[in-house]
């Protein structure tokens, strides 16, 4: 999970760089920084990740936003595992995911090796999202609604497939 906190200087907001061209007018525009800070907290006792520092608390009381990636954090599953295991191609595709994690090859590369083996369509793609609803992470939609009840901006990160997306979205109202 990452929160997005208000700095006090001003400068340009910073757009992923696929989405500069779509959102140009945003991303040049002055404003006040929103600075990504990961707030799995490294002063989190290593033993106990469940109860979160001071500092944690107050970065997220200070948050306007929150950012979650989909795949083994909002859902329980890595999304593209699933859809090879589901194109009889799970168990080399796991083992490219797994290597690709260790950050050994871009996050392109990757994906790239893992949708050669796969060969998806639409059609399959379609197929996959009818008969595998998203599996979301227990308690995941209850601190969504806590946090918009906060007034707090939820996202979606993904690099995965967007018809594989969307219906997460869709059960998270986001």
């Amino acid at each position: 999970m990452f929160a997005l906190a208000q700095t006090s200087r001003l400068c340009p907001r910073v757009a992923p760089r696929d989405l500069k061209a779509r959102h140009a007018r945003v991303s040049t525009a002055p404003n006040r920084a929103r600075v990504v800070i990961n707030v799995a907290a490294p002063s989190m006792p290593a033993t106990n990740n469940r109860e979160p520092s001071k500092e944690v608390l107050s970065l997220i009381a200070a948050a306007s936003a929150f950012c979650f990636d989909v795949d083994s954090t909002v859902c329980v599953d890595e999304g593209i595992d699933e859809l090879a295991g589901f194109l009889g191609k799970g168990e080399e595709v796991a083992a490219m995911t797994k290597a690709a994690m260790g950050g050994t090859t871009s996050f392109r590369e990757a994906l790239d090796n893992r949708l050669m083996v796969m060969q998806p369509t639409q059609r399959s793609v379609d197929a996959f999202v009818k008969e595998n609803p998203p599996k979301l992470s227990p308690g995941i939609k209850d601190l969504f609604d806590a946090l918009r009840a906060a007034n707090k901006t939820v996202y979606l990160v993904s690099g995965g497939v967007r018809p594989m997306i969307n219906p997460v979205a869709g059960a998270l109202d986001v």
